[in-house]
């Protein structure tokens, strides 16, 4: 009797596994226990440093990062934010730096830092709001 019921035990135990194993039944989608495979964290990692334009400037207001870094500008406030290079108004400092209109709330522009260098960057329709992005 002893035996038959340390095997029914050891039974039940399997089952049980084999059932946790195969979702009980549930509809394939991953349980929210179940953690991040490699590949998403990667992505995670390869999508860039965020700068957001927040209540007082911008957050950071000074990033370094290495060539071919693409940052993104995301506005968290409901004032218009216009990211561009240094010189206010010209926006000369480094060529193409510039989302070149005004973006809003929850709104972003991505740029991609190739060449190397302290680029100063303001937002136009706010030119105190000031940021620097070094690339080495």
């Amino acid at each position: 009797m002893k035996k038959r019921s340390s095997f029914l035990k050891a039974a039940g135990i399997a089952a049980g596994v084999i059932l946790l194993g195969q979702g009980c039944g549930g509809t394939g989608a991953p349980s929210p226990s179940v953690p991040i495979q490699p590949e998403a964290q990667e992505d995670v990692r390869e999508a860039g440093p965020v700068v957001e334009y927040v209540e007082g400037g911008f957050s950071p207001n000074e990033l370094q990062v290495v060539p071919g870094t693409k940052v993104k500008f995301v506005n968290k406030t409901s004032q218009p934010v216009w990211v561009a290079s240094d010189p206010h108004p010209t926006h000369t400092n480094l060529q193409g730096f510039d989302s070149l209109k005004a973006f809003g709330r929850g709104e972003a522009y991505e740029y991609t830092f190739t060449d190397a260098g302290k680029w100063d960057f303001h937002n136009h329709v706010s030119p105190g709001a000031k940021g620097r992005i070094i690339v080495k």
